[in-house]
């Protein structure tokens, strides 16, 4: 095999596999899942103050077709541009939203947090006392 130069049909095609090989999409859902017993999005949708929350940040947010669409290619996707593509020239202001994004993913997962506690709390009430 001779060896050829990386050409971008090549950075693009790698991309897509990184994308699909670690899908964050399907990492959201399954913590959503193991704290809430809901998918992402549905988790979002059912809370009304969280998804106006959302949209409120991220207006850009309602033309992806989910909520977890649009965190794993406005933050994620950068991410691995920079992780695995050494794409070090974002200015502040790709950085200042990829933080504002980050910063309304990490209130998401307190939500979830919050949610898991109160059933834990629940169930301990719930046990029967020895």
């Amino acid at each position: 095999m001779i060896a050829r130069p990386v050409v971008q049909s090549d950075r693009d095609s790698w991309e897509e596999e990184f994308r699909s090989w670690m899908a964050i999409r399907s990492r959201l859902d399954k913590i959503c899942e193991f704290l809430t017993s809901q998918d992402f999005d549905s988790f979002i949708l059912q809370d009304s103050k969280l998804a106006l929350l959302v949209k409120q940040r991220h207006p850009e947010s309602v033309s992806f077709s989910s909520f977890k669409q649009y965190f794993q290619e406005r933050l994620f996707w950068k991410r691995n541009q920079i992780v695995h593509f050494g794409k070090i020239d974002f200015g502040v202001p790709e950085a200042e939203q990829c933080v504002h994004i980050a910063a309304t993913l990490f209130k998401i997962m307190k939500d979830m947090d919050d949610v898991s506690i109160k059933r834990m709390d629940g169930n301990q009430r719930a046990a029967p006392k020895t």
